[in-house]
């Protein structure tokens, strides 16, 4: 995760990819790049969530004024908690109502580990990705 500016104040979510193993190539159809943008958020999304954002750095011995427009480094997250982090922005990068975001952010943050891969992997991968991000949208916020 890093700071982007621009268009408002932005922070861009990339997941690292796991690495070829050398001694067994053909486990991977062609080399792997190093990271994918999974998603962008900002704005009113991105406000409506920074508590998470702030907790994700907290956890991984980062201070929240270490958040600034002029940072360019990535911020490195523990698994589990990028995961987290990953789908709250996957879930709310669409949403404008305020109650539909705190219900999405409050219902992700209260999942067990095991809720949130599997809606992780539901939600990056695959052509159904977007239709499984609006089914958690739906889950979590009832509408």
């Amino acid at each position: 995760m890093r700071p982007k500016t621009g268009n408002g104040y932005r922070l861009e979510f990339t997941q690292k990819l796991v690495e070829a193993v050398p001694d067994q190539p053909y486990l991977y159809q062609q080399p792997a790049i190093k990271t994918r943008v999974s998603v962008e958020l900002g704005g009113d999304s991105l406000r409506a969530v920074a508590d998470v954002v702030l907790d994700a750095l907290r956890q991984n011995g980062y201070k929240p004024t270490d958040l600034s427009v002029s940072r360019r480094e990535h911020f490195h997250l523990d698994e589990l908690t990028g995961v987290r982090l990953g789908l709250v922005f996957l879930a709310v990068k669409r949403i404008s109502k305020a109650n539909r975001l705190e219900a999405i952010s409050l219902g992700i943050r209260l999942m067990t580990a095991e809720e949130l891969y599997y809606w992780y992997s539901k939600c990056t991968g695959g052509p159904a990705a977007e239709r499984a991000q609006k089914a958690l949208r739906v889950l979590l916020s009832e509408e």
